[in-house]
């Protein structure tokens, strides 16, 4: 790892030097390559079984390290003397290009132009010149830049801070069935945030959007159906949408699905099951997931008192506990 830094550390000394840079940055993942090939040829005794897949080492198994810092540092030196740094260039001559095309009106041009300026990507990051592109594109129906726009709006981002120009664009975006729009509208509505607050209007923006697989949203109409925000309680119709979102790996409706199991919420009581989801949303790190399980092992009343698991589970949570689960993006 020393080697891996002191490249790290020369890439910024010679920052201004683009050339340069661009690529150390574009071999250190080689160097790291050729690191643990170091590590792992020292610890072997016998170095004619070892197998290394990287072409830099396969005509020398004797001195895989040598082999490769000696092609690795020929094909720098060589590339850099030619001067020719392939990813700057190729970046610099499709920011030409897209500038042209942008000016010209193109839409897509015209937010890819705002995302690069938005990212940092080929481009000197400039959020104001973001905003300005994203409008561009906007003002011509494109929904990513519409939803990018109303993301500007909301955040400050370029523009000054406006959750009524942002609820307007996210709205545009969403009606042409942006998921990440309709989710963004979902949670406004609920919260009143730069639209009046309609727990009807949020629930049929989060309805969209689950049909169309956003796991946020997902989890969100199972936690009104659950409720009855915006909508009639139907426990049975929330553990469908808790388990939809589940199966993408989401732990908060793992959380739910278990709690529901266990307390017989729109299902039969199910032990076996609970833990089952309990334990799932506890290995993706979810802290009530933890204290749940931990909860159930020291109280012994649906499964056998285990102390030893219980302070498993204990232990593994960041006190202070975490707050009841609610819709995400409730406030």
């Amino acid at each position: 790892m020393l080697l891996f830094r002191f490249f790290k550390v020369l890439s910024f000394i010679f920052a201004a030097d683009k050339r340069l840079s661009s690529f150390i940055f574009f071999y250190l993942h080689h160097i790291r390559n050729l690191n643990k090939y170091y590590r792992y040829y020292r610890q072997c005794k016998d170095s004619e079984k070892l197998f290394f897949p990287n072409q830099f080492v396969k005509k020398n198994r004797k001195t895989p390290y040598i082999c490769a810092m000696k092609k690795f540092f020929l094909f720098f030196t060589i590339s850099w003397l030619i001067g020719l740094p392939l990813s700057a260039q190729r970046r610099g001559i499709n920011v030409m290009e897209l500038m042209e095309r942008a000016e010209q009106g193109d839409t897509a041009a015209q937010y890819t132009l705002g995302y690069c300026y938005d990212r940092g990507l080929g481009l000197r990051k400039d959020v104001t010149r973001a905003a300005h592109w994203y409008e561009q594109a906007a003002l011509q129906g494109h929904a990513d830049a519409q939803y990018a726009l109303g993301d500007c709006y909301a955040q400050g981002d370029g523009v000054e801070r406006n959750d009524s120009l942002s609820a307007v664009w996210m709205e545009r975006a969403a009606r042409q069935g942006h998921v990440a729009a309709q989710y963004a509208m979902g949670v406004a509505c609920l919260n009143g945030v730069g639209v009046v607050r309609d727990e009807t209007a949020a629930v049929r923006w989060f309805r969209q959007a689950a049909a169309q697989g956003d796991a946020d949203s997902q989890f969100n109409l199972g936690y009104c159906l659950e409720q009855g925000v915006g909508i009639d309680r139907d426990a049975k119709k929330a553990l469908f949408w808790y388990e939809e979102a589940a199966t993408q790996g989401m732990p908060e409706a793992l959380y739910n699905l278990g709690r529901c199991a266990m307390e017989g919420i729109g299902m039969e009581k199910d032990v076996k099951r609970g833990l089952f989801w309990l334990e799932e949303g506890a290995k993706r790190h979810d802290e009530r997931c933890m204290l749940y399980l931990a909860d159930i092992y020291e109280k012994g009343e649906v499964v056998k008192r285990d102390v030893k698991k219980a302070e498993k589970w204990k232990r593994k949570v960041k006190y202070p506990p975490p707050t009841p689960p609610q819709g995400r993006g409730e406030e």
